[in-house]
């Protein structure tokens, strides 16, 4: 849509409506750009999904750098994967967030000329650890669940220590957030919210007879005050 300000009275508050009609204008294509953009990478059409996320990436759109970085995981390209799972992680994303530790968790490696044999992603559990604390601060049931089995057992840096694990576990078992992640372009199936949450349920089962009542206890406080940082958890 193309309007022309000459043929707008320069009253400001009249220009005020026009420019805020005009942003209003462009919310709906935006907002279609992006699952239309979403379904073709879930339906492995790559290109058309490039097509539509690229420019919403580009634009800063969260949502879309994520599921950009998707597709480049997909066609085992890491590196790029990385660069855009960072992009969003950096503005507080935290699904962003849990990706790139599943990259540090698992390590990648590039297939695509000229074979770099150091990996495009090497195996990291501190990193992996950091980003899935971001991912589980945000609300991330899987990055929960993830981060409290590293507490258990002792994964890097971090030591066992089983209060941290049961209150993580307790978190994962507790959300409903993100269990549509088809926003990111990311296909239903790829992570069973409902198979997480039964898995942090025994394994918090696992680490609570080992905790004193006043750890329990302790543990359950911070539950319920807890709330998630960064952008909602809503999706």
């Amino acid at each position: 849509m193309v309007v022309s300000l000459k043929a707008v009275s320069m009253n400001p508050v009249r220009l005020c409506f026009v420019i805020i009609a005009l942003f209003l204008g462009t919310a709906p294509a935006h907002a279609g750009r992006l699952e239309d953009g979403t379904a073709a990478l879930i339906a492995g059409n790559f290109q058309d999904a490039m097509i539509y996320l690229q420019p919403l990436a580009r634009m800063g759109d969260v949502h879309a750098q994520v599921a950009i970085g998707v597709l480049h995981e997909k066609r085992s390209d890491y590196a790029e994967a990385m660069k855009w799972y960072r992009t969003a992680a950096d503005k507080g994303d935290p699904v962003a967030a849990w990706l790139i530790g599943m990259l540090y968790d698992n390590g990648k490696y590039t297939v695509h000329p000229p074979y770099d044999l150091g990996g495009a992603v090497k195996p990291d559990m501190n990193e992996a650890a950091k980003w899935f604390r971001k991912a589980a601060d945000g609300g991330v049931p899987a990055a929960q669940a993830s981060l409290a089995q590293m507490y258990v057992e002792g994964y890097g840096d971090l030591k066992p220590d089983k209060a941290e694990a049961d209150f993580w576990y307790s978190l994962a078992v507790a959300s409903n957030a993100y269990s549509d992640l088809a926003l990111y372009g990311i296909a239903p199936g790829f992570v069973d919210i409902t198979h997480v949450k039964e898995l942090a349920k025994v394994s918090r089962a696992d680490v609570e007879p080992s905790l004193s009542p006043a750890q329990l206890a302790a543990v359950q406080k911070r539950v319920k005050e807890w709330t998630p940082t960064g952008p909602s958890a809503s999706h």
